[in-house]
């Protein structure tokens, strides 16, 4: 979806149906709660995939779909419920932090500050002395990559970060 946006922006023609057929999909992998599955028939839902399906859909052009504000929601109960310990010990912290941080960016600053102060305290107790980052396997490359994206938000300068 994030590509055919790109090629949209770009001047490329982008058929309708194509991008309907991305918003099906997200639809089908939701859940009431807010938290999605990774396939439309997987078993385990999650909210580290919240992010990335409302991404989806504003690359759709369905920034009112009436999915984001929930998904919205379970992102924002997520990281303010748990420790930063927890968070620092989520299989998948770093993925889920750069989708939500997408994710509740596009929702405004009403969502995305509060869930940023939280994220960087994360990203504080993940970093090593040596500057970079690693998650919760001890990997530092991606977890780098990861937080490196995520914490230069406030800067401005990604064109990800657009609303």
């Amino acid at each position: 979806m994030w590509a055919l946006r790109s090629a949209k922006k770009s001047g490329f023609s982008v058929d309708k149906e194509v991008l309907a057929r991305g918003v099906r999909y997200v639809e089908k992998c939701s859940q009431p709660d807010g938290t999605f599955r990774y396939r439309a028939f997987g078993l385990h839902a999650a909210p580290a995939i919240g992010g990335t399906c409302v991404i989806v859909l504003c690359n759709a052009g369905r920034m009112d779909h009436e999915l984001i504000p929930r998904a919205r929601d379970r992102l924002a109960y997520e990281y303010s419920r748990y420790t930063v310990q927890d968070l620092c010990e989520r299989r998948y912290f770093m993925f889920g932090a750069l989708y939500a941080s997408l994710a509740m960016f596009m929702c405004g600053d009403e969502y995305w500050l509060p869930w940023f102060r939280k994220a960087a305290e994360v990203f504080a107790a993940l970093q090593r002395d040596t500057g970079e980052f690693a998650d919760h396997a001890g990997n530092t490359t991606y977890a780098t990559a990861m937080a490196a994206l995520v914490l230069q938000a406030p800067l401005g300068r990604l064109p990800l970060y657009e609303r």
